[in-house]
């Protein structure tokens, strides 16, 4: 089920949240038998940069993906 407190509803009861490894978990419904699907990070990055303006290429799957990891590479760093 959706936790509003994770879980971004954008409408009709789609819901997006991150998981603890950079996953985007896209989910339709809010019961048991809801649809879900899990996006890496690259490919996450992908979509991202497709529906872009400047659409998808090189550089915008690297702002994309450099956008989406941001935190996890300035923890990585701290180390």
């Amino acid at each position: 089920m959706a936790d509003p407190h994770k879980d971004f509803h954008a409408q009709q009861d789609w819901y997006f949240r991150r998981d603890e490894i950079g996953s985007v978990v896209i989910r339709h419904g809010n019961g048991p038998d809801c649809d879900e699907v899990v996006l890496d990070v690259r490919t996450w990055a992908s979509v991202v940069a497709h529906v872009s303006l400047e659409g998808d290429s090189s550089d915008t799957f690297n702002a994309a993906f450099r956008f989406h990891t941001a935190g996890a590479v300035r923890e990585e760093t701290k180390r």
